[in-house]
């Protein structure tokens, strides 16, 4: 199994593993899932930089104690997303009945953490630097609302850290 961490905040880690699958959402909600866990469509994700603007976002508003959701990482999924509702959020930009394409992440995973994380998922394990190439470009430009203007002078990466770090001030 294949991870890579991120330092956040000077002590957490991020480890993020990318997987095509298709079963994640009944175990979710059947409540087999041992591991707490983030599932991000993959589709809206070009690459890891957003994802850990929006985990940088929530572990402020942990270390604030203003969670607007319920966990840690249902909080990192409503961050990632360019919506206010809680509901919309998780359905955009979480994992759906016919997701087959999910990025998985974990605050401060331990080995064994990881380990279980990739036994959970059956799938195939792609690596991070694939995300670009597959990311679903249109559907980030319509749910993110970025004009083809800004993509002459910036990324759809920095398009999408740009709406989440300023999400909440608009």
């Amino acid at each position: 199994l294949r991870s890579k961490k991120w330092k956040i905040f000077g002590r957490k880690q991020v480890p993020e593993i990318s997987f095509f699958c298709r079963e994640l959402l009944d175990s979710m909600q059947a409540g087999t899932l041992e591991t707490e866990v983030a599932f991000l469509n993959a589709s809206l994700v070009p690459d890891v930089f957003p994802v850990l603007a929006a985990a940088h976002k929530t572990l402020v508003s942990k270390s604030r104690e203003s969670l607007t959701t319920r966990t840690l990482h249902s909080e990192l999924v409503y961050n990632y997303s360019s919506s206010k509702h809680i509901s919309e959020s998780l359905k955009r930009c979480g994992i759906s009945d016919t997701s087959t394409y999910v990025l998985v992440a974990r605050f401060g995973a331990s080995s064994d953490e990881t380990t279980a994380m990739g036994k959970l998922i059956k799938g195939k394990e792609i690596d991070l630097d694939e995300l670009q190439g597959r990311a679903n470009q249109v559907q980030i430009q319509k749910h993110y609302k970025i004009p083809g203007p800004e993509l002459a002078i910036s990324s759809v990466g920095d398009a999408i850290t740009c709406r989440i770090a300023a999400r909440d001030t608009l």
